[in-house]
This record gives C-alpha cells, sequence and structure tokens, in this order.
C-alpha cells in the first residue's frame, strides 16, 4: 500500500511556495514517522530505571533536528522525512526505528528496506553488525531483548535464504572476477552440459544478466546470442584467441572455469568438452599460463 507524501523541500511558482507531491511506502524509513511512534512507545513500554521517561525522545527529537540542520532541510514544515540508504545517516536512522518499531512488522520492515537496499556492504552484515549494536546501546526498554531477538531472528533467516534459496534462473556459479558478458555466456555452456540448470533460455537471461550487473534491456538477449554462439566449439575456440580479447581475460576465462570445476568437483560431458578445448588452444601454442591447469 502506497501513500502520498510531499517533498522535503518546497518549490516557488507564480510566487507562492508549495509541496510536490511524492509516493510513500508504510515501510519506507520515514524518521518524523519514527518520532511520533517513538512518542507512543515511551508511554506503552516499561524502560529502564536508571533513564528518564522523556529523555529518550527527546534525543531522538534532537537527533533529527541536527541531521536536518545540516542538510538543510526544514524540519517544521515536512510531513515526511524519508532517508535513503545512500544516506550517511540511515544506518542511525534505521536503528533508532527498530528501537520503537512494532515487534511483530520487524521482518516485514527489514525486508521491505532490504529489496530496497542499493549500498556498497551487504545489508544482512550492516544489520548483523551495526543496527544490532545500536539497537542494543540505545534501547530504553526493558523488553528490548524481544526487538534483538527479532533482528537476529531475521539475520538468520536472511543468511539461509542466500544459501539455500537462489532460484534456478539466477544461479550464479563460482566465478572470482567480473567478466564481460560472452565469458560469462561461454562458462554457462560448459556448465549446461552437466547442469541443465544452467542453460540461457528466453525466459532466464535477463535474470542471469542482471545477476551479473548487466541490467539494460538487450542485456539478457545479448547474453542469450553469445550463449547460442558457444554451442559450436569454432566460437568456443575464436572467442579465445580473437584479438578483441586480451591475454589476461582468455586466462581468466580458462581459471574461472576450472576453479569453478574444482570446487564443485565437477566431472562428465562439461569437464571432456573443456579438456577438448582445452587441448584444441594448446595445439595452437597460445601464449598464456595456462599450465596452472593439471588435466
Amino acid at each position: 500500500m502506497e501513500k502520498k507524501s510531499k517533498q522535503n523541500t518546497p518549490e516557488k511558482k507564480e510566487g507562492k511556495f508549495y509541496y510536490k507531491e511524492i509516493k510513500t511506502h508504510p515501510y519506507d524509513l520515514d524518521i518524523r514517522k519514527v518520532l511520533n511512534e517513538a512518542k507512543i512507545e515511551i508511554k506503552k513500554r516499561a524502560i529502564h530505571t536508571d533513564k528518564q521517561k522523556d529523555k529518550p525522545v527527546e534525543e531522538l527529537e534532537r537527533l533529527i533536528k541536527t541531521y536536518c540542520r545540516q542538510g538543510r532541510i526544514s524540519y517544521e514544515f515536512n510531513p515526511a522525512l524519508i532517508i535513503k540508504c545512500q544516506n550517511n545517516f540511515y544506518i542511525m536512522a534505521l536503528s533508532m526505528a527498530l528501537i520503537y518499531y512494532d515487534q511483530l512488522k520487524i521482518d516485514a520492515f527489514l525486508d521491505y528496506q532490504a529489496k530496497n537496499y542499493k549500498g556498497k556492504d551487504d545489508f544482512v552484515d550492516v544489520v548483523e553488525h551495526n543496527i544490532y549494536k545500536i539497537v542494543n546501546s540505545n534501547s530504553p526498554f526493558k523488553d528490548k531483548n524481544t526487538t534483538l531477538e527479532r533482528i537476529q531472528s531475521w539475520v538468520n533467516n536472511s543468511r539461509n535464504n542466500q544459501q539455500t534459496t537462489h532460484s534456478d534462473k539466477t544461479r550464479k556459479p563460482f566465478i572470482k572476477k567480473r567478466l564481460g558478458m560472452p565469458a560469462i555466456a561461454y562458462i554457462y555452456q560448459y556448465l549446461s552440459l552437466t547442469d541443465p540448470k544452467y542453460a540461457i533460455t528466453t525466459d532466464n537471461s535477463d535474470d542471469i544478466a542482471a545477476a551479473y550487473d548487466y541490467t539494460s534491456p538487450t542485456s539478457g538477449h545479448k547474453l542469450r546470442q553469445n550463449y547460442t554462439l558457444f554451442k559450436k566449439t569454432v566460437a568456443r575456440i575464436s572467442f579465445i584467441e580473437g584479438n578483441k580479447n586480451s591475454e589476461r581475460q582468455r586466462n581468466n576465462v580458462f581459471k574461472n572455469v576450472h576453479a569453478y570445476f574444482i570446487d564443485k568437483k565437477i566431472s562428465g560431458r562439461a569437464l571432456e568438452k573443456f579438456k577438448s578445448d582445452y587441448k584444441a588452444f594448446s595445439e595452437k601454442k597460445f601464449k598464456s599460463d595456462l599450465d596452472f591447469i593439471d588435466l
């Protein structure tokens, strides 16, 4: 469910200021909403005896006002103050939100934040190693362990999902370095010989491309074209020996294919095809550092 709220910065039109309306989600990180929830929760829940009843809310409001002042954002006239993950204030704001959040909705809130997170660090790691500590140190409530248990439970479930629920459409093999799209298609061509789930099709090509950060509208189509081309031995050989591909890229492709075979203990048709291609490359006496491959 989405609702309309007003943008942080007023715009002037025909001599008058107005706020441009934008859509917001109930699970957006809105620090004004967090403050309102804090005022309600502090009256309902028991707090530690060494803390004054209103002090946590006052500290939170002071923190928000400092953020607004430093960012030159109007605190008084903004009905919503949404913090995005790119903002330096994000981790602290999310921590404060979790302290006062409805404990039964913490999972849904974190799921939404994780889905929309675009930071450079792994979101689950951020929650476990940064946000958990901030919540533990700053929560004024006697039942804070319930909140901490909810957070840790979400972390554990997310880690299990990362390990076991990679969908068949986006299975990402063991690749150490970022490779070009042809190299990815090249590796998938080998892997599909042993495991059909790695076959690149019309249905999954966009998802596989996106898994490697290729997200343009044509990325899936290009990946599928390369994959289809590499069904032919002559095309695979041409790709490796071609002038468009540097020696470093050739070796990188081989290293990643070989590393995947070792890591997953793959044998059968994929390994035999790899040996056959490697022999063909060797006979052409390409300059490379492929001596490490013990076949």
